[in-house]
């Protein structure tokens, strides 16, 4: 009998530290849209999904090899805060608007977001978010550029910038770049450009190199890799861009994969493309002034990059 009652208070114990354990809530949130790419996804080239140059957002936020950004990141915000174009230019209401959306900023992340504190988390959106749209200003002139500004001095950093933008894992929810847009903007004329079109001249200067669209404003953007996708996929941009097209299109297929929220656009061009072209030779059939194919070939003239992409 002891030993019967024994038996069942260890029974007892297991099942309590087990339900401890159980989780309520998927550890994934229906509004996410900022991934991890999976490994499945990754193994083929893992540098093509991880950023070199500059981290955005919490995935990439502790590596030393950032330091240097994160210094320019910090500078740009303070020449941010000291220009006060508007009376709500101050780190406070940037913390204060940020704060009062931050449960919609975590849910658009995965899990491992969880790990930081709230304080921890609404500084790299600020911090970060204050950055790219500071950027984008310097880019398009509406705020001048310093001359000792090595983003611009360092003809390198182009390729390099633009590719880590782009990064699935290297995203900010557009809603805080809009937020934090919107707190900064003035009433200059030549400054009411909407934040999508900024986004996107910048984009289409240093990679796409195509003919200048106007930015459809009435797109629903979730972030910068959403925004490009958006224009591909409603025929208002070829996607000729060159110097980083692998890395592109493969961070564009993982987020199709891994955000069940949208259609297959990108893949479904991929796997076209895939089954139409298998060499150079039939590359130069498909080619044409307007559409330009060569961002898909590899060394050697093979294009399999999409079919390892697609796997």
């Amino acid at each position: 009998m002891m030993e019967k009652q024994i038996n069942i208070d260890v029974d007892q114990v297991l099942a309590s530290s087990i339900r401890r354990k159980l989780v309520q809530n998927s550890p994934v949130s229906a509004g996410c849209c900022i991934f991890r790419v999976p490994n499945t996804l990754r193994k083929h080239n893992e540098q093509l999904f991880e950023p070199t140059f500059i981290s955005i957002g919490p995935y990439h936020r502790d590596i030393q090899k950032f330091q240097f950004t994160e210094k320019i990141k910090l500078w740009y915000l303070d020449c941010l805060i000291a220009r006060a174009p508007t009376p709500e230019t101050s780190l406070e209401c940037f913390i204060k608007s940020i704060r009062a959306n931050v449960k919609s900023c975590l849910e658009c992340y995965g899990e491992e977001v969880l790990k930081l504190t709230n304080d921890e988390f609404v500084e790299i959106m600020v911090i970060d978010g204050c950055f790219i749209i500071e950027f984008f200003r310097r880019n398009a002139n509406i705020v001048p550029k310093s001359m000792d500004d090595p983003l611009f001095k360092m003809p390198w950093v182009r390729k390099v910038l633009v590719t880590d933008f782009l990064l699935l894992e290297n995203q900010l929810p557009w809603f805080v770049l809009e937020c934090l847009f919107n707190l900064t903007e003035t009433s200059h004329d030549e400054e009411r450009r909407p934040l999508s079109q900024l986004a996107y001249d910048y984009f289409h200067w240093n990679a796409f190199k195509t003919e200048m669209i106007e930015v459809n404003q009435r797109l629903q953007n979730k972030h910068l890799l959403d925004l490009l996708r958006n224009i591909i996929l409603r025929g208002s941009e070829d996607p000729q861009e060159k110097d980083n097209a692998e890395s592109f299109f493969r961070n564009l297929i993982a987020y199709e994969q891994c955000d069940r929220s949208l259609n297959d656009g990108v893949i479904a061009y991929a796997a076209f493309l895939d089954n139409l072209i298998n060499s150079s030779e039939d590359l130069d059939l498909v080619s044409t002034p307007k559409g330009n194919y060569n961002l898909l070939l590899e060394h050697g003239g093979r294009v399999c990059f999409l079919q390892q992409a697609l796997q």
